[in-house]
C-alpha cells in the first residue's frame, strides 16, 4: 500500500475514534450527579410490599393484563385469558361453598363432642389461626376428661396433645394450671367460669364462628374489585421507571425514552467534571476505595505513609475534613474495605498489613463541619483543612519486602488476603497476627488480589505474567492463566 493510502487509512481511523469520543462526551453531558440514591421504604416484618398470594391482587393483575391486550387489539387473547380466569374463579366459589358446608358439620360436631371430625377439619384448613383453635379443641377434651374424673386418660391426653403447645402459649402458667387440675376434685377449683361440658362446647362453637368470620373478612372477593381504570398497567410501569430514575445516583437532565422494561434503568455515565477536590495528602496518592453501606466515604492511601477517610456525602464548604490513619512507615500501596463497611485494611511498603476499625470515628466527620466537636483534642488543623487521628487496631506481619496488594473477603469481614514482593499470598484473620495459610507458587511479586463471587477462591496476579486461582480451604492452586511476554 502506498504511503498516501496508509495516511488516508490512519486519518479515517482517527476520525472514527474522535466521532466515538464526541458521542460519548455528548451522552455524558446529559447526566448529572445527584448524590446517594434515596433509600426505599422497608416493609414491616421483612414482608413484601405487595401480597402476591392475595387472590384479589392476582385477579387485579389478570384484569390489567386483559385490559392491556384489549387496548392493543388482541381481543381474542384478552377474552381467552378472562374466560380461563373466570373458570378458575368459579372453581374457587365451588370450593368455598364446599368449605362452608363442611364448616357447618364441624360446628355440629363440636356441640355433639365428635372430636375426630373437628380435628380432621383443623388439620386440613389453611386458616392461619386454626392452630390456636386446635389447641382449644384439645384443651376442651382434656377438661371434659377431668370433669368426668377420668384422670388416667386426662394425664395421657395432657402429655401427648397439650404438652407440645406449652412453649407456644402467650401465658406460660396456663400449662401448669392444666397440670394442677389433675389434683383437684372439680374444674371449678381452678376455673371459676366453668359451667359444665355443654356450656363449654357452646363457647368453643362460638369461637369457631368468630374464626370463620375473620377469615371471610380478609377475602374481599373478586366481585368487589372495581373495573380496571383506562391505561392502569401503563401507569404502573411508568411509575416504576420514574422511581428508578429518581433514585439513581446519576440522573438525566432530560428524561430519555425508555427502550426496555426487562432491565432496571441505568443512566449513561462518564465522569467529565470535577465534583469535589479533597486535599490533605503531602505526596502522591496510590489508591482509593469507597466505604460504607451507602458508599458515602472515600478512603485514600498515599506515599506520605498515611490513609485518609473523607465524608463525600456531607458538603464541606471549602474545608476538607478527614480521618487521618497513621501507623505505616512507608508508602501505602493498596487498600480494601471489609464487608461490614467500617474496617479498612491497608498494604504498605513497610512489609505490613494494618487493620483499622473506624466505626467509632466516622461520626467525627459529620461533626467536623460544625464549630464544635466531641473530642477537640483529636483534631489537627492545617492550611487546607482539618483531620482526626485514628490508630490501627491490628498489624499483620509476615511478608518480606513491600506488600503490594490486600483484599477483604466479600462476606467474612475477619478474613483478609495479602500479597507482595516476596512472591507469597497470605491468608489472615484480623484477630491473629500470624497468617492462617500461605499460598506459594508465583515467581514474581504479587501485585493484585481478588476473590471469586462465591468467596471460596483467591485470585492473584503477579509480575511473573500469571494469574493463579487458590482454594482458600486447602491452600492448593486449582487453576492458572499465563501470558507470554
Amino acid at each position: 500500500m502506498s504511503s498516501a493510502g496508509e495516511e488516508a487509512t490512519r486519518s479515517e481511523g482517527t476520525r472514527e475514534v474522535m466521532d466515538a469520543v464526541n458521542f460519548i462526551r455528548e451522552q455524558a453531558a446529559n447526566a448529572t450527579y445527584v448524590g446517594g440514591a434515596v433509600s426505599s421504604v422497608e416493609s414491616s416484618c421483612g414482608r413484601a410490599v405487595i401480597d402476591w398470594e392475595n387472590p384479589s391482587i392476582k385477579d387485579e393483575v389478570l384484569r390489567m393484563i386483559a385490559a392491556y391486550l384489549q387496548g392493543e387489539g388482541y381481543s381474542t387473547s384478552s377474552m381467552m385469558l378472562m374466560d380461563e380466569a373466570n373458570m378458575r374463579r368459579a372453581e374457587g366459589k365451588r370450593a368455598e361453598q364446599e368449605w362452608r358446608t363442611w364448616s357447618k358439620k364441624v360446628k355440629k360436631a363440636i356441640i355433639e363432642g365428635e372430636w375426630a371430625e373437628v380435628e380432621k377439619f383443623c388439620n386440613k384448613s389453611s386458616i392461619k389461626s386454626m392452630k390456636n383453635f386446635l389447641y382449644c379443641v384439645y384443651k376442651q377434651q382434656y377438661l371434659e376428661l377431668v370433669d368426668r374424673q377420668e384422670y388416667q386418660k386426662a394425664f395421657t391426653y395432657l402429655t401427648k396433645k397439650l404438652k407440645p403447645f406449652e412453649k407456644q402459649r402467650a401465658n406460660p402458667e396456663e400449662f401448669k394450671d392444666l397440670c394442677y387440675l389433675l389434683t383437684c376434685k372439680s374444674i371449678a377449683d381452678v376455673d371459676k367460669d366453668w359451667e359444665g361440658i355443654a356450656a363449654a362446647r357452646m363457647r368453643l362453637a362460638s369461637m369457631f364462628n368468630s374464626l370463620l368470620a375473620d377469615s371471610e373478612g380478609t377475602d374481599t372477593g373478586s366481585d368487589l374489585i372495581a373495573e380496571v381504570p383506562h391505561g392502569r398497567m401503563r401507569k404502573l410501569l411508568e411509575q416504576a421507571v420514574e422511581f428508578q430514575i429518581s433514585t439513581s445516583h446519576y440522573q438525566p437532565k432530560i428524561r430519555p425514552p425508555i427502550t426496555t422494561l426487562l432491565r432496571d434503568y441505568e443512566c449513561f455515565v462518564l465522569p467529565n467534571a470535577v465534583k469535589h477536590e479533597y486535599k490533605g495528602h503531602t505526596s502522591n496518592v496510590k489508591c482509593v476505595a469507597f466505604m460504607g453501606a451507602d458508599r458515602n466515604y472515600l478512603v485514600s492511601g498515599s506515599s506520605d505513609q498515611t490513609l485518609r477517610v473523607w465524608n463525600i456525602a456531607e458538603p464541606h464548604g471549602g474545608v476538607s475534613t478527614s480521618l487521618l490513619l497513621r501507623g505505616h512507615t512507608s508508602r501505602i500501596w493498596d487498600i480494601s474495605i471489609a464487608s461490614s463497611g467500617n474496617i479498612i485494611c491497608s498494604a504498605s511498603g513497610d512489609s505490613t498489613v494494618k487493620v483499622w476499625n473506624v466505626e467509632q470515628k466516622l461520626e467525627l466527620l459529620s461533626a467536623g463541619n460544625s464549630s464544635t466537636t466531641r473530642r477537640p483534642s483529636e483534631m489537627r488543623t492545617w492550611h487546607q483543612g482539618r483531620s482526626y487521628d485514628c490508630d490501627p487496631s491490628e498489624t499483620l506481619v509476615s511478608h518480606k519486602g513491600d506488600v503490594y496488594a490486600v483484599a477483604c473477603h466479600p462476606e467474612e469481614p475477619r478474613i483478609v488476603v495479602s500479597g507482595g514482593y516476596d512472591h507469597y499470598v497470605r491468608l489472615w484473620t484480623v484477630d491473629r497476627t500470624q497468617p492462617v495459610r500461605s499460598f506459594r507458587g508465583h515467581e514474581g511479586s504479587v501485585t493484585c488480589l481478588a476473590y471469586s463471587s462465591q468467596g471460596n477462591l483467591v485470585i492473584s496476579g503477579s509480575k511473573d505474567a500469571s494469574v493463579r486461582f487458590w482454594d482458600m480451604n486447602s491452600g492448593l492452586e486449582v487453576n492458572r492463566a499465563c501470558i507470554s511476554i
